[in-house]
């Protein structure tokens, strides 16, 4: 069996709730959120290119930059 084209990536996920300044910490950064998200429990961790975060909740998945 030949090995896989790409090389496998570790990708910890967290789960944390949006504050009321609709922001999430990941890893010491910041990212927003949609302000209908505020007080949710949403699951965040890190996309592909790795300047950016993912941020999955109920019917709301997102990516946004870093930086």
């Amino acid at each position: 069996m030949p090995l896989p084209a790409e090389a496998y990536q570790y990708a910890e996920w967290r789960r944390a709730r949006v504050a009321p300044d609709y922001h999430v910490e990941v890893q010491g950064h910041f990212y927003s959120v949609p302000s209908r998200m505020i007080r949710q429990v949403v699951e965040v961790g890190p996309p592909k290119p790795p300047s950016r975060c993912s941020i999955a909740a109920p019917a709301s998945p997102a990516m946004h930059a870093r930086g």
